[in-house]
């Protein structure tokens, strides 16, 4: 057995670790990867980003947002979580016998705490009925990759703060987090155990005989770099890949009026706007869907594009601030 802890607290160099052993053949399984996210929202390989965070919130509080490599919900992680990564060989075992063989130490190490933890479903923990661990996997002809978290002590209301589905209706074919009960399990111990011990229990759980710690050298940093610029990083991957959906944005604004934004977006790009509303302005809202048709919606691009206009408020006939606008566009 060998085991890799993370000097970082970057997701995308995690990711990209996690993401560089699964493929390497110089490390074979089976391995142990621990490591920890810094204020992190984590969107499953299947799902619509923008259907699945707050963004206004998110980037308010310039959370990092990244996508994984494996099926599931969208998680948010900060130092109170621990995330863990394992290895092992393919022996073509279904994913439920993968998930209860990879999971069995954790259960152990729960329980001996004095914890109810037991399997839920396929791919979760808990502890009396509240979530504290969500599970996946990815696998190719000769590993399989099962990973998840650990909610120790993770500040919860980030949960509701940014995860939450945006108040305006969304349309989107890609597959949507299923609200769960969570808790943390510090506050559920009868001793004061910080995370540090509790990752050092973990990893001493998984590694009772044969352990071999080991470090990555040059070559793999340099190899895991490329990977993180290159894809963990980039708008493409995190918010390019599945984003196509179609959505009505409404919201009055004072000494404006109302304001309504109907737009397509298809693969993170805006393809069609309509700005409808009972707004005073003299010139149309052409100049501005022109300035963003086949732009990303991104918070960055939008705001950069509006920017552009310079006869903005003669449009809504009034003193609008871009920044609201753009927040309108993205809530």
């Amino acid at each position: 057995m060998k085991i890799l802890f993370a000097k970082t607290n970057s997701p995308y160099f995690n990711l990209a670790t996690e993401e560089y052993l699964f493929n390497s053949e110089k490390y074979q399984p089976p391995i142990v990867f621990l490591w920890q996210n810094q204020n992190t929202i984590v969107v499953g390989k299947n799902q619509n980003t923008f259907a699945e965070i707050n963004l206004i919130n998110a980037q308010k509080d310039d959370v990092n947002i990244v996508r994984r490599n494996t099926g599931g919900g969208t998680v948010y992680q900060d130092l109170g979580n621990l995330c863990f990564s394992l290895l092992i060989s393919n022996q073509n075992e279904s994913s439920t016998e993968v998930f209860e063989k990879s999971l069995q130490p954790i259960l152990d190490l729960l329980r001996s705490l004095g914890l109810n933890a037991n399997f839920k479903g396929r791919n979760d923990l808990e502890i009396d009925g509240a979530k504290i661990s969500g599970n996946a996997q990815v696998k190719n002809s000769t590993k399989i990759l099962s990973h998840g978290t650990l909610l120790f002590d993770v500040d919860l209301p980030k949960l509701g703060k940014y995860l939450n589905v945006n108040q305006v209706k969304m349309e989107s074919k890609k597959i949507a987090s299923a609200p769960a009960r969570v808790t943390n399990i510090k506050p559920l111990l009868k001793d004061n155990l910080g995370i540090e011990d509790f990752i050092k229990m973990i990893a001493k759980q998984y590694s009772q005989a044969n352990v071999e710690e080991f470090i990555l050298d040059a070559e793999d940093l340099k190899a895991i770099e490329e990977l993180e610029v290159n894809k963990f990083k980039t708008w493409e991957w995190n918010f390019g890949k599945n984003e196509t959906f179609s959505s009505v944005k409404t919201e009055y604004i004072p000494q404006i009026g109302l304001i309504e934004i109907g737009m397509n977006v298809d693969k993170g790009i805006i393809k069609s706007m309509h700005i409808f509303g009972d707004f005073l302005g003299t010139l149309g809202t052409q100049e501005i869907t022109e300035k963003l048709i086949d732009k990303k919606y991104d918070r960055e691009t939008i705001k950069n594009e509006l920017s552009k206009i310079k006869n903005i408020n003669e449009i809504f006939g009034a003193d609008i601030a871009i920044e609201n606008l753009v927040n309108l566009i993205l809530k």
